[in-house]
Order: C-alpha cells, then structure tokens, then sequence
C-alpha cells in the first residue's frame, strides 16, 4: 500500500492506493526458470508535466502551460513472462523476457508548428499500450577462450497525441539487434 500526501500551488491531495504485485515462479531444474509477473503501478505526473507558464526552451520551441492536473493518478499495469537458462556444460546463459504494458491514461503533447517557431503542450490523453520483447544470449565454448554475445530488442508501441488540437495516434515499432565477438 502507498499513501502520499502532494502539495502543489497550495492545492493539497492525499491518496492512498494499493499496487499488487504478483510473481509465479517455475524452476525446471536448478538452471532453467520460467517466470510471470503483473504489477499495477500508479504514478503521478512529473514537475514537468505540469509546468504553469509558458518556457522558451531554445530559438524556436516554446512550452505552453500545461493542461495536466497535478493531482491526476496515471495507473500502469506490467505483465512480463521471463525465461532463464544456463547451460552448465558450457556456462552459456539465455535469458529471455516479454512484457505487455498498458496505461490507462498517460501525458501526451499537443503540438502546433508556427511559421518559425513550434508550441508544445502537455495534456492528459487516453492510455497508451507498449509490447516488449528481449532475448539475450552469451555463448560460451568450452575449449576456447571466446564468447559471442546476442542480443535482440523489439518494441511496439501506440499512444496519442495531438497536432494543433486534432487528435493523433502515434505507433512506434522499434527492432534492434547486437552481436558482439
């Protein structure tokens, strides 16, 4: 359970929440486990996000007064799955993780492009959704004094924003892969 007690502008909130956390555990042997968490996380908006007067950030972009309520929980619920394993003969490691994360409602910017200059604004928008996925693996030989080390990334992501006050959604799709001798 947290309970926080917020000032800001000489508003005062308290809120209390509870934020389950749950893990399932699978050992297959002494070096192979899968495992599944959830978690429900709530968040409040950061000093940033709720700036109350206009900024000139650099020559040509300007914040706005944000439209965020400072008092505005932001609930985010994890589910991650993880598998882990270690091959004993070699000492070679795989791990792997895949995690679906949901907001729902998150911070967005509502952006307005001038002739020279563009406006930023923070409000608060619907939820966003994002799907990770890892998978690292250091290969060992047994005879010989190297490893190669993988490693592969995806990221999907949707969430909103806004363009002039017209309504955006946005997409992310990032794939990123590593290899290292």
């Amino acid at each position: 359970m947290t309970n926080s007690n917020n000032t800001f502008q000489e508003s005062q909130n308290t809120f209390s929440r509870y934020e389950p956390n749950l893990s399932l555990i699978y050992n297959f042997s002494g070096f192979n486990k899968l495992t599944f968490n959830y978690a429900l996380e709530h968040q409040l908006p950061m000093i940033s996000e709720i700036q109350d007067s206009s900024m000139i950030f650099d020559f040509q972009t300007i914040f706005r007064p944000s439209l965020v309520d400072f008092s505005k929980i932001i609930p985010k619920n994890n589910y991650s799955l993880q598998y882990f394993h270690i091959n004993t003969k070699t000492n070679s490691v795989l791990f792997s993780s895949i995690s679906y994360i949901e907001e729902q409602n998150s911070i967005s910017n509502n952006i307005s492009y001038g002739s020279d200059y563009i406006e930023n604004q923070m409000f608060s928008s619907r939820g966003t959704k994002s799907f990770r996925a890892m998978v690292a693996y250091d290969l060992k030989f047994k005879r010989l004094p190297m490893s190669i080390k993988t490693t592969l990334f995806y990221l999907d992501a949707t969430g909103f924003s806004q363009f002039g006050g017209i309504d955006n959604v946005f997409s992310s799709n990032n794939f990123t892969s590593k290899i290292k001798v």
